[in-house]
């Protein structure tokens, strides 16, 4: 795509944009000729619900971006069996940011509600405690953010299968 294109067209550049960064696209599309959206850029699929409360595929998208993430940083923090001073500087920042963006995603209502804020105070005190480099402590403030992750929400479960990122774990815990 040329420069000259994302120039005309303000709108697609705004679309792919909010794409990029998970948000949903809340341009009006024109399609006369001056103003065109591209398929490519911004489906128009992606802007139908404008409301601000994630549906699956937010969450399908977070599971990819975020799940990833937090996945990775557990199981490397548990590999090591401690706190190490590198784990504290290449992995907790990604994996605290991941935990804060996955927590967000999973509000019910178009503000931060109860839930994600939740989330995302868990989230700091996971880092919090991971700072304190008390191995134990770590892992209980993961196991409180686990915990209060919800079970249903409008796009699904946000609970996390530590075995694999795409899926929530089974009902029965199994």
């Amino acid at each position: 795509m040329t420069k000259a294109h994302w120039g005309e067209n303000l709108e697609a550049q705004t679309c792919h944009a909010a794409r990029m960064n998970g948000l949903r696209c809340a341009m009006a599309h024109s399609n006369d000729a001056k103003r065109t959206w591209r398929q490519d850029v911004c489906p128009r699929s992606t802007c139908k619900k404008l409301d601000g409360v994630p549906d699956i595929a937010n969450l399908n998208i977070g599971r990819k971006r975020h799940v990833t993430k937090i996945i990775a940083g557990y199981k490397s923090l548990t590999d090591e069996g401690a706190v190490q001073d590198e784990w504290l500087q290449k992995t907790l920042p990604k994996m605290t940011k991941a935990m804060e963006l996955w927590g967000a995603l999973q509000r019910q209502t178009e503000v931060p509600d109860k839930v994600s804020k939740t989330l995302i105070k868990d989230a700091s005190a996971f880092a919090k405690a991971a700072k304190t480099k008390d191995y134990t402590a770590t892992l209980k403030a993961f196991d409180v953010y686990m915990a209060d992750l919800p079970d249903n929400g409008p796009g699904g479960s946000g609970k996390i299968d530590l075995s694999d990122a795409m899926v929530p774990p089974p009902e029965d815990g199994k």
